[in-house]
């Protein structure tokens, strides 16, 4: 989280197909059980705790659009047992 904190880092989760369905939603997305997950990459650009629910998640940019999420971002279960991080992209600045 480190590198978070000083740039954009691009992360590849195991989402499921109902992602595509979370337009207009500021609520946690969790893959939970879903059956038919695939990988896919977004941006991550910040971090924090949901004051209510306790859960740590991402703040995400993703590929899909401004009408996903709210204006194209929205926030990922930050849970390494229930959503891992598969891949991180940490560019490397000179």
């Amino acid at each position: 989280m480190d590198h978070l904190a000083r740039q954009p880092v691009v992360m590849c989760f195991s989402v499921g197909t109902n992602i595509q369905k979370w337009i207009g939603n500021w609520s946690i997305y969790n893959p939970g059980d879903e059956q038919n997950r695939t990988g896919h990459c977004m941006v991550a650009v910040g971090y924090g705790r949901d004051l209510e629910t306790s859960e740590d998640y991402w703040i995400c940019l993703n590929s899909m659009g401004i009408e996903w999420g709210i204006n194209g971002y929205g926030r990922l279960l930050r849970c390494v047992y229930r959503n891992p991080i598969q891949n991180a992209i940490i560019p490397f600045v000179y």
